[in-house]
C-alpha cells in the first residue's frame, strides 16, 4: 500500500539484509566438560551442577585418569584440580597445551598469588579458587568456550557448533 505508514517492527524504510545463520556462542548448551577432581564431594556436587547448567560432564579421580580421557572424549572444556594423585594437574595442563588448545579452567584449594601465576603462565585461560560459587563457575566456563569458540572463528572461518557437532559456514 503506498502513501500507508509503516507498520511498527516492520524495519520498513531501512534496507533489508540477507537471512544469515546465528553462530550460537552464548549457551554452549551440551558442551561437553571433562571435570578432573579427587574429592569425591566436589567432584560430584561440581558435577551436578554444571550438569544442571546443560553441560554434559565426564569425570575423572587423577591425573593420568584425566589425560587419558581428554586423550579420548576430546571435550569443549577441561576443569581440572592442581593438586591431583599420580599426575599433578599442572603437568596435566602443560601435556594438553602441547597438544591442543582446548580451554582449561584450573580448580585449586591454593590461594596465594604464586600459584594462580603459575597455573596461568603455564598455559590455564582462567583460575578458580575453592571454595567456589556454582553460578560463579558456570560463567566463567561459559565465559572460557566463548573466548575459545571466537578464537576458533578467527582461524578457522564460521561455524555452527552443537556439544560435539560442527558445521562450517
Amino acid at each position: 500500500l503506498r502513501g500507508a505508514p509503516p507498520r511498527a517492527g516492520t524495519g520498513a524504510g531501512r534496507p533489508r539484509r540477507p537471512l544469515r545463520p546465528r553462530r550460537c556462542h552464548t549457551r554452549h548448551v551440551d558442551a561437553r566438560i571433562l571435570l578432573v577432581e579427587d574429592d569425591p564431594s566436589i567432584r560430584e556436587v561440581t558435577a551436578l551442577g554444571l550438569r544442571a547448567a546443560g553441560f554434559t560432564v565426564t569425570t575423572a579421580t587423577d591425573g593420568a585418569d584425566g589425560l587419558a580421557r581428554w586423550r579420548a572424549d576430546h571435550p569443549d572444556l577441561v576443569l581440572l584440580d592442581v593438586m591431583l594423585p599420580r599426575l599433578d594437574g599442572l603437568e596435566v595442563l602443560r601435556a594438553i597445551r602441547h597438544e591442543a588448545t582446548t580451554p582449561v579452567v584450573m580448580l585449586t584449594a591454593r590461594a596465594d598469588t604464586v600459584d594462580v601465576v603459575v597455573g596461568l603462565e603455564s598455559g590455564a585461560d582462567d583460575y578458580v579458587r575453592k571454595p567456589f560459587e556454582m553460578p560463579e563457575l558456570v560463567a566463567r566456563v561459559r565465559a572460557a568456550l566463548r573466548r575459545h569458540a571466537r578464537e576458533g572463528d578467527a582461524d578457522a572461518g564460521a561455524a555452527l557448533r552443537l556439544g560435539p557437532l560442527r558445521i562450517d559456514l
